[in-house]
Formats: C-alpha cells, structure tokens, sequence
C-alpha cells in the first residue's frame, strides 16, 4: 500500500445527527464548518429499525414534536435519499467534501453507494 504524504492534516467536521432532520440545521453546520475551515463534512445515516434496541422501539419520549415513540423520533430525524442530494450540493457549492458514516446495516451500504461514489470521484 502506497502512503500519500499530506502537508496537512484533514479537518473532519462531525455533524453525525446533530441535525435532528433539518436541512436548514445541516447547512447551518456546514457554513460553520466552511468558516473553520474544515476540509470534510462528516453525516451518519442509519436505519432505526435495526440499530433502535427492541426493548427501547415502543418507549414515549417528549421531542420537539410532541411525545412519540423513541423508534418514531429516530425516523424523523434520519435524513433520507433526497436530504443527502441537497447536502451533496450545498457541499460542492463550498468546496467542502462530504461522508456518511453507515452503521450497523448492510442494506445502508446501497443507499449510500452512489453518494460515496460521487464524494471518491
């Protein structure tokens, strides 16, 4: 394996969920990452009804849109196909790079496949 030297280090902005589902709240975090000059912008996306624990899928929680289920909350605040295509271009627009970290799931892995492919390009 070749070894690439870098002149400096790669700065990773961990956004990871932070977002709650807001694109507003991602591009906000994204300007902030842009004016800290961080090279990367870093998002997670996750399936809750494989990394949700069983015993915690039913339990009511309050959020900010009134009380549901903890496996409801974690659905609403996951960002889906289209919420990553307007991330990706906010990124470009930037000149920032951006990833999503999968976990958990092999069935993440092909959602995210043509994103990956476009932020490796």
């Amino acid at each position: 394996m070749q070894m690439i030297k870098l002149k400096k280090p790669i700065l990773i902005a961990e956004i990871g969920i932070n977002h709650n589902g807001s694109i507003e709240l991602a591009k906000k975090m994204i300007d902030l990452a842009s004016k800290y000059k961080m090279d990367v912008v870093k998002f997670q996306k996750r399936d809750p009804n494989i990394c949700v624990p069983d015993k915690y899928k039913d339990l009511y929680r309050e959020t900010p849109w009134g009380n549901m289920t903890y496996l409801e909350y974690k659905k609403k605040i996951e960002f889906g196909r289209k919420e990553f295509d307007v991330i990706h271009k906010y990124c470009k627009k930037k000149k920032k790079l951006n990833g999503s970290l999968q976990r958990g799931i092999l069935k993440v892995k092909s959602f995210l496949k043509n994103i990956i492919q476009n932020i490796i390009k």
